[in-house]
């Protein structure tokens, strides 16, 4: 799909991999947690109702998935900008080390 440079082995392309994916975990999951319980707590209010419903959790679902992914998106996208500029800064600092 893409070719990364300078060419890389399968253990560095999943160090890069697990990297990115673990910061995307540390933002993601409590900003889509917020957003559900958030969700799943005021639409029985906004409905009208003292409890949950089948209705209301299916509601609180479509009206938290965009809200979460529309905050994810932009965050998500800076840590792994993060994570691959943490890569190259380590991979000088190696690679100066091996110089010396």
């Amino acid at each position: 799909m893409f070719e990364m440079i300078p060419p890389m082995g399968f253990g560095r392309r999943l160090f890069v991999w697990w990297s990115c994916a673990w910061r995307e975990m540390l933002v993601g999951v409590p900003i889509w947690l917020i957003v559900l319980i958030l969700s799943l707590i005021l639409m029985p209010h906004l409905e009208g109702t003292a409890h949950l419903t089948l209705l209301s959790v299916i509601t609180a679902i479509l009206v938290s998935v965009p809200i979460a992914w529309i905050l994810c998106v932009p965050l998500v996208g800076y840590m792994v900008l993060r994570a691959l500029k943490h890569r190259r800064s380590t991979r000088r600092r190696s690679s100066a080390l091996a110089r010396r």
